[in-house]
């Protein structure tokens, strides 16, 4: 039977050149590996004081640090980058997009494997690198790493036994809501979307809504809903995530694979669950209980809640510090459940893919420097400061890290309240809950379109550009077959 894929047309473009950079020191003779990223300036600066570490240890290679603006805008210069011969040695990747770069990716099984000493260090993993313990055997290398982050790197349709993606930092979604009001009114954190048996159940999100509702109109006599003045009770970050994880909790295909075909947010262009489930969130919408990043003109919802225009912001904890506030306390959550019996939460965060367009000595320098920022102690302190969390399974159980599960940083002293390390200890602790509870959407080529396209029908559909059917109609229209 001919093998045909769904495939949906690219909706951005446009070519964004970030800024190259080593890190400091002498002119390097040896050979440059460069890194495609997205990091901020402040973990930017993290990577680069672990840069100079890796240089003392290997002082001709030089690391080159190449910034994109996002990880769309990552997928797709690394796209145009193969027939222009621009590629990178390695690059930030999330699995769906390394689904499209089939025939350039390398399988990192020969590395991962590796006795050979290259530059004075094994190629492969050391223990030294980050053990542990498990009944009375050391366990190290991609046994140390947590079995859901590595095993994603093997989930590639084009090749089920080989590599092709190691983690680096991880994360998942977070419910982050205003605990003084929250303590204020007597209210506590959904933990369900809704209990149609029992509209006033306290841990639904449509009760907590009505009540924040009432507060902010008949208490407090401001704008509920509406324009882009007026408060509403929860913001979801991703449009994307929103759609995807509601799917998940409900069991209503987002995408389905098998050996034929591959179907893009339910077979037909959605079914009429998936089309409920969106005019479900249109209701909350219209209601004024949520706005998202997109009817918010692209915003980070985590902005209107620190400006007090939301009191709930559902978002992935790699960005907790854009969560801080210095007026009000902010308490952490477990995101909202449509089957509390069977919590679903999204696992993400980027891992590292590598390029065959990169010489030898360009790949072996890029794995040693991967294995260097991923070793226990470097993994834990870039959880630490980000919200991220670990891929260590050995850095759980690293002093620095164990204080600050314990709100101590690693000078010995507490951290201060509200502040970014304070909230990062409470959503570290939040995550440590939640290990069953994650899922991964269906990776293969085309899925990181179809994920764009599920979060346009939640943005158009919330904002009247387009009907629930309508929405559906147009996003599926996007597919393209090929064989």
């Amino acid at each position: 039977m001919k093998k045909t894929y769904l495939v949906l047309s690219l909706l951005a473009g446009g070519l964004i050149v970030g800024g190259v950079s080593g890190c400091g020191g002498p002119t390097r003779t040896g050979p440059t590996v460069t890194v495609w990223h997205t990091w901020g300036q402040a973990n930017r600066r993290m990577i680069e004081l672990m840069i100079e570490d890796f240089y003392e240890e290997h002082p001709n290679v030089n690391i080159s640090l190449v910034n994109k603006s996002d990880y769309d805008q990552i997928h797709d210069d690394i796209s145009k980058s193969f027939p222009a011969n621009t590629t990178p040695t390695m690059a930030i990747c999330y699995p769906d997009h390394v689904a499209d770069y089939e025939g350039f990716v390398i399988d990192l099984t020969s590395y991962i494997n590796s006795t050979e000493e290259f530059d004075g260090e094994v190629l492969g993993f050391e223990a030294s690198e980050g053990s542990h313990e498990e009944n009375g055997v050391t366990l190290f290398g991609a046994d140390d790493y947590v079995d859901a982050y590595w095993e994603e790197g093997s989930q590639y349709a084009f090749d089920p036994d080989g590599i092709y993606s190691v983690p680096f930092s991880k994360s998942t979604e977070v419910m982050f809501y205003n605990k003084t009001f929250f303590d204020a009114n007597k209210l506590t954190p959904p933990t369900i979307w809704d209990n149609p048996d029992d509209p006033n159940d306290p841990n639904s999100f449509t009760y907590v809504a009505r009540r924040i509702q009432d507060i902010v109109i008949n208490q407090q006599g401001q704008q509920w809903g509406g324009d882009k003045n007026g408060i509403r009770a929860l913001g979801y970050d991703s449009d994307d995530n929103l759609y995807i994880t509601f799917s998940e909790q409900l069991g209503i295909p987002y995408t389905s694979m098998d050996e034929n075909e591959h179907y893009p947010f339910g077979a037909n262009g959605g079914n009429s669950q998936a089309k409920d489930m969106v005019r479900t969130v249109k209701n909350w919408y219209d209601n004024g209980y949520i706005a998202t990043g997109g009817t918010s003109g692209g915003s980070y919802t985590s902005t209107l809640f620190t400006d007090e225009m939301i009191y709930m912001s559902i978002g992935s904890t790699g960005g907790t510090r854009y969560n801080v506030s210095s007026n009000f306390e902010v308490g952490v959550a477990k995101v909202p459940q449509w089957n509390p019996e069977t919590p679903k939460t999204m696992s993400q965060g980027p891992s590292f893919c590598f390029f065959n367009t990169a010489s030898e000595d360009q790949l072996k320098y890029g794995w040693l420097f991967y294995k260097h920022i991923t070793n226990y102690v470097n993994t834990a302190k870039y959880a630490m400061n980000t919200g991220y969390s670990p891929v260590r399974i050995s850095s759980y159980q690293d002093a620095a890290y164990s204080n600050h599960l314990n709100n101590i940083g690693e000078d010995g002293v507490e951290y201060a309240k509200d502040s970014e390390n304070w909230l990062q200890s409470k959503v570290h602790n939040i995550v440590a809950t939640m290990d069953n509870d994650y899922f991964t959407s269906p990776v293969f080529k085309g899925s990181a379109q179809a994920r764009v396209a599920v979060g346009s029908i939640i943005t158009n559909v919330l904002t009247g550009v387009q009907d629930v059917d309508t929405a559906f109609s147009v996003a599926y229209a996007s597919c393209q077959l090929y064989s």
